[in-house]
């Protein structure tokens, strides 16, 4: 039977997503193992490490980012050139990141190689050496990256937003200058090593085509690490220490011919019963290609060629935050259209059909959670490192059901308020 082109498809509602569970125990030396165990066709695996202490306990800024990228320059057992031969024959790919309070590595495998790279990993981790030679030359090319980053206009206007929010000496507000980078000795990473690390502070995510083998491999792992009796290092939220107050602040950037602007405005953390609900609303406002900011400033007005807006919750605190790129002289006339967009939030409702695509994007994206173990696994992992409550996907199923455009309204007249936000327009 042919196609007939004339007549509109059916679409159907997508259904509620459902979360599988996963497992988790310690091992005798305290490192906590969490293990999906999903139907996976494909013999590969993610191991997932998470270990508390990141820029907040680094306490100077440029060491937690060295740090993080000398995990995988050599252990006490291999070189950085055996780590890196283990891998890539192994054809194994790891990355490592550094958050505000914690550092996190990720190895990607085959289920055949798992006992050659598995044990890798957890040496890495637990006795990194910081090479003198290996550092000099990893400090220098962070030094270089960041004097570029500084050339840009986005991260001027990020680290001018970030110091008006979160105040000048807090780790989210640390400027990784090339001065500072250059300045992180190894001693300081040693130091460093020794004050955070613990294996009662290693947590351990385990998803992909898990067998009782390859459990067995990564278990004996990280139950090899040795104990050495210290407790987790200790993570304590930082709260903004700025206050804002409808602040628009302007900085000189020579260098570029376009205007980075952002806006940023302190809200409810994910503890909060309405955060979910203020999801969905900042998704209205930026969150998707038919929300109203790209409606109104690329497909109206042509001022820019995308602008997006986010939720974003961390342990410290969470933000709306809004960030664009545009003309530097039509940068004036895009912050007016912003502030319009949030104080319409507050006040119009969505229309039905406006209110279908929010819902049904909403709903999408939460069926992307499940696309893989592995974006199922960082459902586990974010509720350490981000502090999301454990029910927080169920959460989110029932705040997309429950969503109507006085809701939104609602949203953003209490918690989306100008009264309390910061703009930063970073321009020649």
């Amino acid at each position: 039977m042919g196609l007939d082109r004339k007549r509109i498809p059916e679409v159907f509602p997508l259904p509620e997503p459902h979360l599988p569970g996963w497992d988790s125990y310690t091992l005798g030396n305290g490192v906590k193992m969490t293990v999906l165990r999903t139907d996976c066709e494909a013999e590969v695996f993610r191991i997932t490490t998470v270990s508390g202490g990141g820029r907040a306990e680094a306490r100077t800024a440029g060491l937690a980012g060295l740090y993080s990228t000398m995990l995988q320059e050599g252990s006490s057992k291999h070189s950085a050139a055996e780590i890196a031969e283990t891998l890539e024959s192994n054809g194994a790919w790891l990355q490592n990141s550094v958050s505000s309070h914690h550092f996190v590595s990720q190895l990607y495998g085959l289920n055949v190689s798992a006992a050659e790279v598995a044990g890798v990993l957890a040496e890495m981790i637990s006795s990194p050496v910081f090479d003198e030679d290996i550092l000099q030359i990893r400090r220098e090319s962070a030094a270089q990256n960041a004097a570029v980053g500084l050339r840009k206009v986005s991260v001027r206007a990020n680290n001018e937003i970030a110091g008006t929010v979160w105040g000048k000496g807090h780790h989210n507000a640390q400027i990784n200058t090339p001065e500072a980078i250059r300045g992180v000795t190894g001693t300081e990473l040693r130091d460093f090593h020794k004050r955070i690390f613990t294996p009662a502070g290693v947590s351990v995510y385990l998803a992909g085509h898990i067998t009782d083998e390859l459990e067995r491999i990564v278990t004996d792992s990280f139950g090899s690490i040795a104990g050495n009796g210290k407790e987790p290092c200790i993570i304590t939220p930082v709260p903004p220490t700025a206050s804002c107050g409808d602040i628009v602040r302007r900085v000189c950037h020579d260098e570029s011919k376009q205007a980075a602007i952002r806006v940023e405005i302190p809200t409810i953390g994910r503890e909060h019963p309405d955060y979910e609900m203020l999801r969905i609303a900042v998704t209205a406002l930026g969150g998707y290609f038919g929300s109203r900011l790209m409606t109104n400033l690329r497909e109206e007005r042509g001022l820019t060629y995308g602008i997006s807006a986010g939720l974003s919750g961390s342990i410290d605190g969470a933000t709306v935050s809004i960030e664009t790129e545009c003309r530097a002289e039509a940068a004036d006339e895009a912050v007016e259209q912003i502030r319009r967009e949030i104080e319409n939030l507050a006040t119009t409702a969505l229309e039905s059909e406006e209110m279908h695509r929010l819902r049904g994007y909403a709903m999408s994206r939460q069926s992307s959670t499940l696309d893989s173990p592995f974006t199922i696994i960082d459902v586990a992992k974010n509720i350490e490192t981000l502090h999301t409550p454990e029910d927080y996907f169920e959460r989110t199923n029932r705040a997309i059901a429950a969503a109507t455009p006085e809701k939104i309204m609602e949203m953003a007249a209490k918690y989306v308020r100008l009264e309390r936000a910061a703009t930063v327009i970073a321009a020649p």
